[in-house]
């Protein structure tokens, strides 16, 4: 018998989240400009970022938080770039300040939940996935990758209603089909593995790459 091993996380992307509120104890004016100052280096590190420049990137996030160490977005932003090298643990450092920061941020929630994923915590991002849906339940990325640690978990029938939530918000991306996909495999819906497979290979020829082994 064959077993599907690959599942495809939805990557993240950089936002540009609005600076903090918190005044701190300069003046309003000079402030202010720190805060255009923190804005403007977290804009051009996103523009390194996009461009695969990720230690200049980080560069310019380390400096926007100089200027705002209040600056949530610049915390989320350089965790983002610290999941690109691999460090899931400065990562999660990142994360868990930019949500003490602004507990409404999605993004850090779905950043969170690919972090502690890689870390072995399931609970954990099913945790900050189901957050992340609660925030906003149109997110088609946060309910693909609850589907992915759910399926992780054994939870087949909880990850295929992710799944077909994804697919009813998003249908055009290939690798939800494919996860889709690969959870109907599991459950020997050997059909309905087919057509999902077969409905991402006419979306993205190149998405389907072997991901099946013996066992």
């Amino acid at each position: 018998m064959h077993k599907i091993v690959s599942k495809y996380l939805l990557p993240l992307v950089l936002t540009a989240l609005p600076i903090s509120d918190e005044p701190g104890t300069a003046s309003a004016q000079s402030h202010a400009s720190r805060e255009a100052t923190a804005a403007s280096y977290v804009h051009r590190g996103n523009s390194w970022f996009v461009k695969g420049e990720v230690e200049r990137a980080m560069a310019d996030f380390n400096l926007a938080l100089e200027f705002n160490p209040h600056y949530a977005g610049a915390f989320s932003n350089r965790a983002v770039a610290w999941l690109k090298k691999g460090d899931w643990d400065a990562a999660l450092v990142d994360f868990d300040r930019a949500i003490q920061l602004n507990p409404s941020l999605v993004q850090c929630y779905l950043g969170r939940s690919e972090v502690r994923y890689r870390k072995g915590d399931l609970e954990g991002s099913i945790d900050d996935s189901t957050r992340a849906i609660e925030l906003d339940p149109g997110l088609a990325v946060a309910w693909n990758n609850r589907g992915i640690f759910r399926q992780e978990k054994g939870d087949l029938d909880g990850a295929l209603a992710d799944y077909d939530r994804s697919l009813q918000l998003n249908p055009k991306v290939a690798s939800i089909w494919n996860n889709r996909g690969s959870a109907r495999h599991l459950k020997r819906n050997f059909n309905g593995a087919i057509a999902d497979q077969t409905r991402a290979l006419k979306l993205d020829p190149a998405s389907r790459k072997p991901t099946a082994t013996g066992g």
